[in-house]
């Protein structure tokens, strides 16, 4: 059949319909609202607001000065030195109480001494009250060493700049500078913060 082919062919002389669709694809289609704002713009502002986090080059040589006063007074060889010894007390100990049959007696092992029964009641029953003691000193030694490394940053003319980084570090790590003295001086190897900028502080006094 050749008639459909005449009835679809475009008329001699004209050139086929240009498509006008590009107006109706720009335009937002009927019930769409405009595209709603993110807040990124708000949140890049509220991003450049925030103070910078970390210190300075002149803090972080503060800090160093602090460290360095570790080293100067032989700090961690003095800790080594108190672990060994405490080392040396806890064998010395277990060997005394390792032998009595008394404690075994007491736990219902009547005349056997099993060595995993021992280590367990000696290290973990007799020995708790030695280990709190020891650790006690531990951290009271790891205070008095924090404020001599704080103290030789002073004389290093680094003080105003130690406190400045410790009030720094305290704020980018979310520290709570408050603690109870008694919590603190069984639990905290380092001086709060109060602590130490008031020690730092008092050494600057004396040194001016």
């Amino acid at each position: 059949d050749t008639g459909s082919g005449t009835e679809d062919a475009p008329e001699k002389g004209k050139s086929p319909p240009e498509d006008t669709g590009s107006g109706t694809e720009d335009a937002p289609e009927k019930g769409k609202s405009p595209p709603e704002d993110t807040g990124s713009g708000t949140k890049d502002a509220s991003e450049k607001k925030k103070p910078p986090k970390g210190c300075n080059k002149e803090e972080i040589i503060a800090v160093l000065a602090h460290e360095l006063g570790h080293w100067k007074y032989s700090h961690v060889v003095k800790h080594l030195i108190f672990l060994q010894v405490d080392l040396l007390i806890s064998l010395y100990l277990f060997s005394f109480f390792f032998k009595q049959q008394d404690i075994y007696d007491s736990f219902g092992f009547y005349g056997i001494q099993p060595i995993i029964i021992g280590l367990i009641i000696v290290f973990q029953l007799l020995f708790s009250p030695i280990h709190t003691v020891m650790g006690f000193c531990m951290i009271q030694m790891s205070r008095r060493f924090e404020y001599q490394a704080d103290a030789f940053a002073v004389e290093m003319e680094k003080g105003n700049l130690l406190q400045s980084a410790l009030t720094k570090l305290f704020r980018d790590n979310l520290g709570f500078p408050l603690a109870d003295p008694l919590y603190s001086a069984f639990n905290h190897s380092h001086p709060t913060f109060l602590e130490r900028v008031k020690a730092i502080r008092s050494g600057l006094k004396k040194k001016n």
